[in-house]
């Protein structure tokens, strides 16, 4: 009734897969996925196909007369049931899917892997085509990628999603692998009352999943009666590529590309490199790996396979291409953007990403890291407009709740910032970019008391030793060991913006200046984001001239990856 059941793999590992899926789909919580009659479900046995099979109607000839009795009184009151359910929402359909929000909207859920985890990166890029393709639907508004994938592995009511999401519709489903054979159920729900609105299974060939893709997406335009440009037939999923196998590297890819982990960085390339290979034409693939190669060098996911100015040669090699092929690719010209940003080519990143807002103005990266860029240039106005709009488009996005937080601190807007942070702690608190920002925040905020307990946390996030977490808690508590704590944590785990944090808190500017300036001048590599340090500096001490030459020094250096 709450959580999906454990595949039977994972008890008995000799049941084949293709039973392994017939008796999850047996065990599925909602009735009408399940197998409808029981016939279906012993023919599937026997042939291992999951997908619904005909079947003759069921005899009653053997049946008592109080079973014949019980069936009868069962058919009819879900008959009148039936009735009244389905006038209702042939009723109400408007008013439920489109009035209430003004604008249709839609969220799409990850689909669930019904085939043991296997093909659970088909799963998830199923649901991230269909978020991309119903995203360039005009008068349609759809959750970003990020917020959407926050539900994944949760059991949270439709209705609360949405209300989360600010949705009229949430959009789930399931995927299903046994061979050469693919079922896909999608269902549209009502957020506000949890009502169906559409649902249908998909059988086919995996070799069809393009097709069905486009079926789901206009199905769901067609539910939300959005009007399609080219009319109700029109293409909305395009296919990008026709060999399956190059759009499955191309989706791993994307999955290890979500996880932004160092190791999976790298995997994320090999499997938009083996999607290239396979169909040198497929733009996407090159878009993907433009925006694998830009993430090779920030400090989180810094990859020492290839240097910085080989990893952002091949992004702008791989931008590129992928713009030759699609002119509209917003992920490219943001990919193009990023790179560009960290060689210090701060106008010619700026006008790529505009682009990317041009082709596709909902879509939430590009908009987080034009801001990213405009800090570098100190225009935080405008950075702090941008990084509003990214979270608007994607409001349960960890990051870029972050940094929206870091921004209004930039902009002189403390006590918002504050808010954001306190609004990411309840929302992530155990989440380690909520420890590694929000406790140098609280530092410099003179809240010692939550400082202590997020930069504890954080000391058991990178060191792994929780013995030292509570010493460093009990330390920052304590006034008289307050500074050689919190000094010492901020040399042992590499991150300045915590002793620059606490020489704000002390009124120590030029000690806080100090920091910032070895900081920027340390290894690229191992730098913290220059709008970090920018926000816990303020506006004020980033006017002075020590802080200025800093920052400029900083993107000379950039610039030297030309």
């Amino acid at each position: 009734l709450v959580a999906d059941p454990r595949p039977i793999t994972q008890i008995r590992p000799a049941v084949p897969a293709a039973i392994a899926g017939v008796l999850q789909r047996a065990l599925a919580k909602n009735p009408a996925d399940r197998f409808s009659p029981v016939a279906q479900f012993g023919d599937a046995l026997r042939t291992g196909i999951a997908a619904p099979v005909a079947s003759p109607a069921p005899s009653v000839a053997r049946s008592s007369w109080l079973g014949n009795r019980w069936l009868l009184i069962a058919g009819t009151a879900a008959a009148l049931l039936g009735v009244v359910v389905v006038g209702t929402l042939l009723a109400n359909r408007r008013t439920r899917t489109t009035a209430d929000a003004g604008v249709p909207s839609v969220a799409v859920l990850p689909f669930v892997d019904l085939s043991g985890g296997a093909n659970e990166y088909l799963a998830d890029g199923m649901a991230e085509t269909l978020i991309n393709a119903l995203s360039s639907v005009s008068g349609l508004r759809v959750a970003a990628r990020t917020s959407a994938f926050s539900f994944k592995g949760k059991n949270e009511d439709v209705r609360s999603i949405g209300q989360a999401l600010g949705v009229a519709a949430v959009l789930e489903g399931s995927i299903q692998r046994a061979g050469d054979q693919l079922r896909i159920t999608a269902q549209l729900i009502n957020a506000k009352d949890g009502f169906h609105v559409w649902s249908q299974n998909f059988d086919r060939r995996a070799i069809d999943v393009f097709a069905v893709q486009d079926e789901v997406a206009r199905a769901v335009v067609s539910a939300l009666e959005v009007k399609l440009v080219g009319g109700a037939n029109a293409r909305v999923v395009e296919q990008g590529t026709k060999s399956l196998d190059a759009y499955n590297a191309y989706l791993q890819g994307l999955f290890y590309w979500n996880k932004r982990t160092t190791a999976d960085m790298e995997r994320a390339a090999a499997y938009f490199n083996q999607a290239i290979a396979l169909d040198s034409a497929f733009s996407k693939a090159w878009s993907g790996l433009a925006l694998a190669y830009v993430l090779f060098t920030p400090s989180e996911y810094y990859v020492k396979s290839i240097s910085a100015v080989e990893a952002l040669n091949r992004a702008e090699v791989a931008a590129r291409r992928a713009l030759v092929l699609d002119t509209r690719s917003a992920e490219a010209y943001a990919a193009l953007g990023d790179a560009f940003t960290q060689r210090g080519r701060l106008e010619e990143a700026s006008a790529a990403f505009r682009k990317a807002i041009e082709i596709d103005s909902r879509y939430p990266t590009a908009r987080q890291w034009y801001a990213g860029n405009l800090a570098k240039t100190g225009e935080i106005d405008e950075a702090l407009k941008q990084m509003l709009a990214a979270q608007q488009l994607d409001p349960l996005s960890l990051v870029i709740a972050i940094e929206t937080a870091e921004f209004l601190d930039a902009a002189g807007r403390r006590a918002e910032s504050t808010q954001q942070y306190e609004r990411v702690m309840k929302q992530y608190p155990d989440a380690y970019l909520t420890h590694l920002f929000g406790g140098p925040h609280f530092l410099a905020d003179r809240d010692f008391e939550r400082a202590a307990d997020l930069l504890g946390r954080l000391a058991i996030d990178i060191l792994g030793d929780t013995a030292a977490g509570t010493r460093i808690t009990a330390g920052i508590r304590d006034s008289s060991t307050r500074r050689a704590t919190v000094l010492a944590l901020s040399d042992t785990v590499r991150v300045p913006d915590i002793a620059i944090a606490l020489h704000r808190s002390r009124g120590d500017d030029d000690a806080a200046i100090a920091v910032f300036e070895k900081a920027v001048d340390g290894p690229l590599y191992e730098r913290l984001y220059l709008g970090h340090s920018r926000a816990l500096l303020g506006p004020e001490l980033c006017a002075r001239p020590r802080t200025e030459a800093a920052i400029e020094r900083f993107i000379t250096r950039l610039r030297e990856r030309r």
